[in-house]
């Protein structure tokens, strides 16, 4: 009962199969009937072509034929040129290679003529399949790398990944099973973002057989699952020409892990599809069961499977001219016959791949023997007649050769004196100019560090002004002014300092710039009878003089306000002082002590003292933000926008 229900099963697809192809074939005839085309009829005609059957009839290579000339015609000459390469993968598929190659290399010249370099490059995968099969892999790797060139030149990313994959398939003819696996996995990718079903199926196919040749058998049934799933997103004859493939792919995977139950269940299933749309490998295929069943050593089911591949392939003149099949068919049967002790019918065998290879080679040799008298004998009578002419035509040509040669030597030599003692002009010109930018460059550095210089001096007096004017007042809030004046403009002194006496005069050293200013702090107020710890953790050590001062200030309002206030209630405490930058690229600073707080003062942005106002005012200069907390201590944090780094980042961590 199953059985007849398969029977039905396949009846029924068999038919639906040959209904949608004369479908198929009245459409296309029907546009291609048409005097004039457009784009929208050539990408429907494209679509069609693709999906029909091209091996059960001629049909299909004659509407390529047809749609080629329309295209043209139509003045298409693009849809042309692709239908010619469809064409050519068509031939090649029919095991007619010179054919294939012929179609191809024509697409080839036309879309140079046009300066479409994508489409000649397209090109390439159908000559590379075919100077493969002939083992001419130089060629082969010449016309992928030349394709692969073009693709990224151009940024087309499925091209390039057809081209990796290409590179990929011919190192695995050469068994460099690693090398390949690594151009085809770099192919995937881009074939994966546009969800290119086609070119996928046979990429993870060709990553599965890399992979079980490296013996790593899970990532071989990974990437074969990978490849069914793909080509289940084709339709019709594609689906059941990719998963005729793909089953024996699977089941060539199954063998060589052992497996022979599954090996066999995928080559019948490989099989049966490939007789429903008469997809030429069923030869092939019995060859791999008959492989299978003598690794089991049951010769009799072998013997039968490799008389089924001789029978289709002895009624083959396609593939009787390719000796490299049905060799090792021939080779195969002996191996039977010997494991059935049927030496006569081996050594018989024998004989006739011996006397078979013989006769191959004493025809086509006979063939060029005959091709070549004929010629022979046509080109003796004319060669006589023009000797004399060619032998002069020789002589005058190397005269000419010889002029041209010697202009061209002279010249050249001209060119490359020129060259030379225009390289030295310009070089020495560069050299003069280089000279004075240094020597400028020196001296607008004097000039710069004797202006730091003066500016140092000017806010050094300016605070032994501020010094003598607080030994003449006795008011203790107007000494308390004074001296914090005096502070803000130590804390400006001492960057200029620095910028005249070290080498850079553009950037501030942080480290050395803050831990002078604190210690002056730390000095200035009474803060002897108390053991206060100055910290810093410093991350951005160089910044520019427009940040730093601005910084510098804010630093001395902070750290003195901690110095006044916080340790009232205590005889030790710690300050620490810390710069970096955050995940945000924002540069940020905070001051944070031990005291116990300023519970009753206000945040530092209400407030109306000038302290609190200086904070505010130098903060919104580098658009800062500012965030007090007195949890534990009192801590102000503020994150700039507006600021230069300069020189080298490093942290540093230091204690005073």
């Amino acid at each position: 009962m199953k059985g007849h229900i398969c029977i039905l099963f396949l009846s029924l697809f068999i038919t639906q199969n040959i209904l949608g192809q004369s479908r198929d074939f009245l459409l296309c005839d029907s546009i291609l009937s048409r005097s004039t085309l457009s784009c929208e009829d050539l990408e429907l005609l494209d679509t069609i072509l693709f999906s029909m059957n091209y091996y059960q009839s001629d049909s299909v290579k004659v509407l390529y034929e047809r749609a080629i000339k329309q295209a043209a015609s139509n003045d298409f000459t693009e849809f042309s040129i692709r239908f010619q390469i469809w064409l050519a993968d068509l031939l090649y598929e029919n095991f007619q290679p010179d054919s294939g190659l012929y179609q191809a290399e024509q697409a080839a010249s036309r879309a140079l003529a046009i300066g479409d370099s994508v489409l000649y490059a397209r090109t390439a995968n159908i000559r590379r399949n075919v100077h493969t099969s002939l083992n001419d892999f130089e060629t082969a790797y010449e016309l992928c790398f030349e394709a692969l060139g073009i693709f990224e030149r151009h940024g087309d990313k499925v091209g390039r990944s057809v081209s990796l994959r290409d590179i990929g398939s011919i190192l695995m003819q050469e068994e460099k099973y690693e090398e390949a696996l690594d151009y085809c996995l770099r192919a995937i990718p881009a074939l994966e973002a546009v969800k290119y079903w086609y070119e996928l199926t046979f990429t993870y196919q060709r990553v599965a057989i890399a992979y079980r040749n490296l013996q790593q058998f899970q990532s071989a049934q990974q990437y074969i699952h990978k490849a069914i799933d793909a080509c289940r997103q084709l339709h019709g004859f594609r689906l059941e020409q990719g998963l005729a493939k793909i089953y024996w792919t699977r089941g060539y995977i199954y063998e060589a892990q052992g497996d022979f139950a599954l090996a066999m269940t995928d080559y019948d299933s490989s099989l049966h599809l490939a007789q429903i749309i008469g997809y030429p490998i069923d030869k092939w295929i019995y060859n791999s069961k008959g492989e299978l069943y003598l690794k089991r050593q049951n010769y009799t089911a072998a013997l039968a499977e490799f008389q089924k591949a001789l029978k289709i392939t002895n009624g083959d003149e396609t593939q009787q001219k390719a000796y490299d099949y049905y060799l090792p068919v021939y080779s195969n049967l002996v191996k039977a016959h010997e494991g059935l002790g049927q030496y006569k019918e081996a050594y018989q065998l024998t004989q006739l791949i011996a006397n078979s290879k013989d006769s191959i080679f004493r025809l086509e040799s006979e063939k060029q023997v005959s091709e070549l008298k004929t010629k022979y004998e046509t080109e003796q009578k004319e060669a006589m007649i023009d000797q004399l002419e060619l032998e002069k035509a020789v002589q005058f040509r190397f005269l000419i050769l010889g002029g041209i040669f010697s202009v061209f030597l002279t010249l050249l030599a001209f060119m490359l004196w020129r060259n030379i003692r225009f390289r030295m002009t310009v070089n020495r010109t560069l050299q003069l100019q280089k000279e004075e930018i240094e020597e400028k460059n020196s001296q607008n550095e004097l000039l710069l560090r004797e202006i730091h210089h003066r500016v140092k001096n000017n806010l050094q007096i300016l605070s032994s002004l501020l010094s003598l004017q607080a030994d003449y007042s006795e008011d203790p809030n107007a000494l308390s002014a004074i001296n914090e004046g005096r502070n803000r403009v130590q804390s400006m002194a001492f960057i200029h300092q620095q910028l005249y006496t070290k080498e850079n005069v553009t950037s501030v050293n942080m480290q050395t710039y803050l831990a002078d200013l604190c210690s002056h702090l730390s000095d200035s107020y009474s803060a002897r009878e108390k053991e206060i710890r100055i910290s810093y953790d410093i991350e951005v050590l160089f910044l520019d003089v427009e940040t730093a001062i601005p910084l510098g200030l804010i630093v001395n309002e902070l750290v003195t306000n901690s110095i006044k206030y916080a340790f009232n209630d205590r005889k030790e405490g710690r300050i620490n002082v810390k710069i970096w930058i955050n995940e945000d690229s924002k540069l940020c600073l905070m001051v944070e002590d031990t005291g116990s707080g300023i519970s009753q003062a206000p945040e530092v942005p209400q407030t109306t003292s000038f302290g609190s106002d200086l904070i505010r005012v130098l903060s919104k200069k580098l658009r800062g933000r500012i965030k007090v907390c007195q949890d534990q201590g009192y801590s102000t944090k503020i994150v700039f926008e507006r600021y230069t780094k300069l020189g080298t980042e490093e942290v540093i961590s230091m204690n005073s």
